[in-house]
């Protein structure tokens, strides 16, 4: 018996039956939907198929949706970097593209992040 689950992404590259059909016949347990590319109804349409041809073939496949979260991005970083000494701190300044400056009031290297929220969304 097999302890492994087999994960495959669903994509354009098994959006053709003829290669989707022998990719679960050669044993994927979970397709996966990357909700970070495409569109919902396309998604649908990929899983409604993956349904379809588990059923001919007489299997169960689980289905795992990968949703997007926020994009935290860093903003813009001077040309020559900000540098960062191993073990020490940063601080990130969150809503911002832009800093002015790279190092905050006491001496600690800042980094702009795009994300407003990052403080709410990492207060647990």
């Amino acid at each position: 018996m097999r302890r492994a689950k087999i994960v495959a992404t669903l994509g354009p590259a098994l959006d053709d039956e003829d290669q989707l059909a022998p990719a679960l016949e050669a044993g994927i347990d979970i397709v996966r939907l990357n909700f970070s590319h495409g569109e919902h109804d396309t998604h649908a349409k990929r899983l409604n198929r993956v349904r379809e041809l588990a059923g001919q073939q007489g299997r169960n496949v689980a289905s795992l949706a990968d949703l997007q979260g926020p994009k935290i991005r860093l903003g813009v970083v001077p040309s020559g970097g900000v540098r960062l000494e191993d073990g020490g701190q940063v601080v990130l300044v969150p809503g911002r593209e832009h800093l002015e400056s790279h190092v905050d009031a006491d001496g600690t290297p800042a980094l702009p992040v795009t994300y407003h929220a990052l403080a709410q969304a990492n207060a647990w």
